[in-house]
């Protein structure tokens, strides 16, 4: 990535974007964020999101780049994912910041994938597909919050 983003994009394909695309992994611990009004003046935090545990990815590392196959060969697809094992929500209520929504596990998955077998679709044809993964959100809110929110 560092090498694609030195030398910038370029019309012979590559460049940052075949470096985000291919076997990149990314995994972080936290991510905090917080989100204020915009203004003069200082105010505290809007909105604070703090997320756990990030992961994105291809599942399978040996799997590192979405590669061009000739008409004779099959399919070629690329599985990534994106998981979060907690994330939380807090908007700002009468109070100051209080949670909105309480911890909560996502699991993405992101396919890009190349159903041609270039004799009976079109060679350059590509699809992708996502899924998402929420088996559960518990939202808490005053209306204070909603009303902030909207």
């Amino acid at each position: 990535a560092h090498a694609a983003a030195k030398n910038g994009l370029n019309n012979q394909g590559g460049g940052l974007l075949e470096a985000i695309t291919g076997g990149l992994q990314v995994r972080v611990d936290s991510i905090d964020v917080r989100v204020e009004r915009c203004g003069c003046q200082r105010v505290p935090p809007f909105l604070a999101c703090h997320l756990d545990d990030v992961f994105y990815g291809p599942v399978d590392p040996r799997i590192e780049r979405l590669v061009r196959h000739s008409p004779s060969d099959s399919t070629g697809s690329v599985l990534k994912e994106v998981q979060v094992a907690g994330v939380e929500l807090s908007v700002d209520g009468g109070k100051g910041i209080q949670p909105f929504v309480r911890p909560v596990a996502i699991h993405g998955r992101f396919w890009r994938f190349m159903p041609s077998d270039g004799r009976t679709h079109c060679p350059f044809y590509t699809a992708s597909r996502i899924e998402l993964d929420l088996r559960a959100i518990h939202v808490q809110a005053s209306d204070e919050q909603v009303l902030a929110l909207s």
